[in-house]
């Protein structure tokens, strides 16, 4: 409680700076909202309904879900709105559960009539309710990296970041061309995304000549990975690729370490999470993985200007860092879903929001430059690649890791 109360009095105070009458009303109890079933008109606030994982397994992530969406509604507040008209959340927690989300999603369309939709990051769930979303012709933005969810022909439906395929792809390309790995172990987390992805990542290892020396995979409730690291060791290769959750992968790379392993580790946006370098520690040194973005230790050391400013602001509203990247990418999507009610032809009009959003093209975001012009829901077409050193983040540079991480 004292968190939302410190939440609403910056936001209020950004509102009084500004000039504006009115501020922004919490919706995180839609219930009590008498206004759910009135129609919008140029005078009523945007309203936009957020379905996040504010308890269970992802309740970190879906924390940062709502902060960053506040901070960026709080932003456009404070500078009179989305053309005079101020922005309102209706908030529902969807437990870090498909069932959670779909409830929700319902909820927020039938009973809250909402404008528009910003879902969370687990990419399962935004499958699992993208049909309501797309039958009742909701413009929706997620935050999830997962492939399947903007490749099913959906007109509704948009990225806020950038897909895995590209991270996949990229930390592939880095170990094969940039690193000459030709023999590489492989361990993957059998879940869905992680039969996908492994299906991905075999392909880019077969286009850049990458053969697959040892095959490993594990349960995402696994502790022990012994086996798995006593046949990677075995296999004597050039390079570790890993695929799975940073909690997870955080293990495997301390494992490995202490069995004798010192090579070079490559995987996709895990590596950018603060977790696995306070899990992981000094194992992880050596680590090159291929995200969007990361996440400093301080605003000052932001990899970009404009990173560097949402940070400042995000600390001046709740008081610390964000935990995850989940923060950047759910601002850049709010912040994308913002523009496009901004230029739309007519606001009240969901598919004039839609064909705006279609419209945008050299938005400059935190993850880099957006073009929705090619009608598929994601509107970015690469990522960065990165090295872990000393438990911190550089943009990779060959000849830096192999000074100060040296293979023996």
């Amino acid at each position: 409680m004292k968190k939302l109360f410190a939440i609403l009095l910056v936001v209020a105070m950004l509102l009084a700076l500004a000039g504006c009458a009115g501020g922004e009303t919490s919706s995180d109890n839609p219930s009590n909202n008498s206004n759910a079933s009135v129609s919008s008109s140029d005078a009523d606030p945007i309203r936009i309904g957020i379905w996040t994982s504010l308890t269970g397994a992802s309740a970190i992530e879906g924390e940062l879900i709502e902060n960053g969406a506040r901070l960026a509604a709080a932003q456009w507040n404070a500078k009179g709105g989305i053309n005079g008209r101020q922005i309102d959340f209706v908030v529902y927690d969807d437990q870090s559960t498909t069932e959670g989300a779909v409830t929700a999603t319902t909820r927020l369309i039938e009973n809250d009539k909402v404008d528009a939709i910003i879902g969370s990051n687990l990419s399962n769930s935004i499958v699992a309710t993208a049909s309501l979303i797309e039958e009742a012709g909701i413009p929706f933005v997620g935050s999830g990296t997962g492939t399947a969810w903007t490749k099913c022909g959906y007109h509704y439906i948009f990225r806020g970041t950038v897909v895995n395929s590209f991270m996949n792809e990229g930390f592939v390309r880095v170990a094969a061309e940039e690193m000459g790995v030709k023999n590489a172990a492989f361990i993957w987390v059998e879940t869905e995304n992680g039969q996908t992805a492994c299906a991905d990542i075999k392909e880019y290892c077969n286009k850049y000549g990458v053969n697959i020396a040892y095959e490993g995979t594990y349960q995402s409730s696994d502790t022990d990975f012994t086996a798995q690291v006593t046949n990677t060791i075995k296999a004597n290769p050039d390079g570790v690729m890993l695929f799975g959750l940073a909690n997870e992968l955080s293990l495997i790379v301390k494992q490995l370490r202490q069995a004798g392993y010192n090579g070079y580790i490559y995987m996709a946006e895990a590596g950018a999470s603060v977790d696995l370098i306070d899990v992981a520690g000094s194992a992880a040194d050596g680590i090159i993985f291929t995200a969007a973005y990361v996440v400093p230790p301080e605003p000052s050391k932001a990899t970009s200007e404009l990173m560097k400013e949402m940070l400042e602001a995000y600390v001046d509203m709740y008081g610390e860092m964000p935990a995850t990247d989940v923060a950047f990418r759910v601002y850049d999507g709010a912040n994308l879903l913002f523009t496009a009610f901004e230029n739309a032809a007519d606001m009240n009009d969901k598919d004039s929001v839609r064909d705006a959003f279609y419209n945008i093209k050299g938005y400059e975001g935190i993850a880099g430059t957006f073009d929705y012009s090619a009608k598929d829901g994601d509107g970015l077409s690469g990522c960065n690649a990165y090295m872990i050193i000393g438990g911190e983040y550089y943009a990779f540079d060959k000849a830096t890791l192999e000074k100060e991480v040296p293979v023996k």
